[in-house]
Protein backbone atom coordinates (compact mmCIF):
# COMPACT_ATOMS: atom_id res chain seq x y z
CA UNK A 1 0.00 0.00 0.00
CA UNK A 2 1.18 3.44 -0.46
CA UNK A 3 1.97 4.59 2.96
CA UNK A 4 2.96 7.85 4.28
CA UNK A 5 5.66 8.69 6.35
CA UNK A 6 6.48 6.37 9.33
CA UNK A 7 6.01 8.78 11.95
CA UNK A 8 2.44 9.66 10.53
CA UNK A 9 1.75 5.84 10.39
CA UNK A 10 3.21 5.43 13.96
CA UNK A 11 0.84 8.10 15.23
CA UNK A 12 -2.03 7.07 13.30
CA UNK A 13 -1.17 2.95 14.11
CA UNK A 14 -1.14 4.06 17.98
CA UNK A 15 -4.16 5.75 17.78
CA UNK A 16 -5.98 3.06 15.65
CA UNK A 17 -4.83 0.18 18.42
CA UNK A 18 -6.09 2.55 21.27
CA UNK A 19 -9.32 2.52 20.15
CA UNK A 20 -9.76 -1.28 19.51
CA UNK A 21 -8.92 -1.71 23.22
CA UNK A 22 -11.64 -2.69 25.75
CA UNK A 23 -13.20 -0.72 28.70
CA UNK A 24 -11.31 -2.58 31.36
CA UNK A 25 -7.51 -1.35 29.98
CA UNK A 26 -5.77 0.98 31.42
CA UNK A 27 -3.90 3.92 29.38
CA UNK A 28 -0.63 5.50 30.25
CA UNK A 29 0.47 9.26 30.08
CA UNK A 30 1.24 8.99 26.68
CA UNK A 31 -2.74 8.01 26.19
CA UNK A 32 -1.39 4.51 25.30
CA UNK A 33 -2.45 1.01 26.59
CA UNK A 34 -0.55 -0.09 29.77
CA UNK A 35 0.42 -4.08 29.31
CA UNK A 36 -0.96 -5.23 32.82
CA UNK A 37 -4.75 -5.92 33.80
CA UNK A 38 -6.90 -8.90 33.01
CA UNK A 39 -10.37 -9.19 30.81
CA UNK A 40 -12.25 -10.34 27.90
CA UNK A 41 -10.74 -9.84 24.40
CA UNK A 42 -13.63 -10.34 22.98
CA UNK A 43 -13.45 -7.27 20.42
CA UNK A 44 -10.80 -8.20 18.78
CA UNK A 45 -11.46 -11.75 18.31
CA UNK A 46 -13.38 -10.91 14.90
CA UNK A 47 -12.69 -10.33 11.25
CA UNK A 48 -12.38 -7.08 9.59
CA UNK A 49 -11.08 -3.87 9.97
CA UNK A 50 -10.57 -4.43 13.58
CA UNK A 51 -9.84 -7.71 13.72
CA UNK A 52 -6.20 -9.57 15.55
CA UNK A 53 -5.21 -10.31 11.31
CA UNK A 54 -5.43 -6.42 10.35
CA UNK A 55 -3.51 -5.70 13.08
CA UNK A 56 -0.47 -7.83 12.79
CA UNK A 57 -0.76 -6.75 8.49
CA UNK A 58 -0.27 -3.34 9.74
CA UNK A 59 2.30 -4.24 11.54
CA UNK A 60 4.55 -5.79 8.86
CA UNK A 61 3.80 -2.41 6.86
CA UNK A 62 5.00 -0.02 9.13
CA UNK A 63 8.26 -2.70 9.31
CA UNK A 64 8.37 -2.15 5.79
CA UNK A 65 8.85 1.69 5.84
CA UNK A 66 10.90 1.99 8.94
CA UNK A 67 13.83 4.30 10.04
CA UNK A 68 16.83 3.04 12.27
CA UNK A 69 15.48 5.82 14.42
CA UNK A 70 11.86 4.91 14.10
CA UNK A 71 12.64 1.15 15.19
CA UNK A 72 11.75 1.80 18.88
CA UNK A 73 8.50 2.31 18.47
CA UNK A 74 7.82 -0.39 16.50
CA UNK A 75 9.31 -2.72 19.04
CA UNK A 76 6.79 -1.25 21.84
CA UNK A 77 3.97 -1.92 19.08
CA UNK A 78 5.13 -5.75 18.63
CA UNK A 79 5.46 -6.36 22.50
CA UNK A 80 1.72 -4.70 23.03
CA UNK A 81 0.33 -6.93 20.24
CA UNK A 82 2.06 -9.77 21.45
CA UNK A 83 1.16 -8.84 25.18
CA UNK A 84 -2.56 -9.42 23.74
Amino acid sequence: PNLPSVDKYAASWWTWWTSLQPEWCAMDSNNWPVMCGEGPWDALVQPGQNGMLLVLVSLVWWHGILTDESCREWDAAVREVGWV
